[in-house]
């Protein structure tokens, strides 16, 4: 049986949504658990009645039972980003016997086929497996989200990255991102059912339960971004590859919730991910070490100068 494990913020329209698309076409045995991540708005509210309306003794909210219903809403504490609020759940999910595999699905994403058992079945006849996702579409339902195959950027590439501020020099930034897309550079792959990537999108993936336990879930140390990176980096000391199965896909809605996030917020927390997963997992050289340590205190110095001046504006203005 597979766990699917949603994470809503804010956002209860987008994850119902998401839920309906997968009871329309699943026929796999699974079992459906949304994480609330602390959402200020009425999710808690609007999901919780949407279940038990539709789902009725199918559905408990925070279920103090091993064995989970089939839909299941469990409420975070505190928003602690996307690793610790997956890992929130994933410990309904663990103490559960009947959970066999678990699908990390975000709550923008959309089934248009019943992929769950082609996804499991494709997972047990590769021995190395360690994560196998589908193909994903953009909102538009033609545009490939190539994000769902990738291979890792390079150590002094993501520096660069926080030491120019995003400012893309001579398009490097944006040449080192799209050579990471391995479809995109390579579109003939698109023909091959697998195809062996590093990174797949952290929207939509399925691992054995046993195997993600074992490398210790989601490092809770990241708030945003680089989740995958470092689940591929552990995966590898196990010998274990990931993989995208083409012949299968669904749709990334995109950004649903990070779009009403502040955009500084967002990009002080993915400097603050990025440069705990270089040091915990980039193996970077000595001279990566000093030029990182320079580019993201250089890097978070604007962000707080920017806000400063931000706020200086607005007590001007009142």
């Amino acid at each position: 049986m597979v766990g699917i494990l949603i994470l809503n913020y804010n956002d209860p329209k987008t994850t119902i949504s998401c839920i309906e698309s997968i009871v329309a076409v699943n026929t796999y045995p699974s079992k459906c658990l949304i994480v609330d991540n602390a959402s200020k708005d009425d999710s808690v509210q609007e999901i919780g009645d949407y279940l038990q309306s539709t789902y009725g003794d199918r559905y408990e909210k925070m279920p103090q039972q091993n064995v989970l219903k089939d839909f299941s809403l469990v409420v975070a504490g505190e928003n602690g980003g996307y690793a610790r609020g997956n890992n929130f759940g994933l410990r309904y999910l663990e103490n559960d016997p009947e959970i066999d595999y678990v699908l990390i699905l975000n709550s923008d994403v959309l089934f248009t086929d019943d992929i769950i058992k082609p996804l499991v079945d494709k997972l047990e006849s590769l021995p190395d497996a360690g994560l196998v996702s589908p193909l994903l579409y953009c909102k538009d339902r033609k545009t490939i989200d190539y994000n769902c195959a990738r291979t890792c950027i390079g150590n002094r590439q993501l520096i660069e990255i926080f030491l120019f501020h995003y400012h893309d020099f001579g398009g490097r930034i944006s040449r080192a991102r799209s050579e990471c897309k391995i479809l995109k550079m390579h579109p003939e792959m698109l023909e091959q059912d697998l195809v062996q990537i590093e990174l797949p999108s952290g929207s939509c993936m399925l691992i054995r339960k046993e195997l993600f336990r074992e490398i210790g879930w989601f490092d809770s140390n990241t708030f945003l971004y680089y989740e995958e990176n470092i689940l591929f980096k552990k995966l590898l000391k196990l010998g274990k590859r990931n993989y995208i199965y083409t012949k299968v896909s669904c749709i990334h809605l995109g950004a649903q919730s990070t779009s009403k996030t502040p955009v500084p917020f967002l990009k002080v927390k993915e400097s603050e991910s990025a440069i705990y997963y270089l040091r915990s997992y980039g193996n970077m050289t000595l001279g990566q070490k000093l030029l990182a340590a320079v580019a993201f205190k250089s890097f978070l110095l604007r962000m707080k100068l920017a806000a400063a001046y931000r706020s200086l504006k607005t007590d001007s203005n009142k």
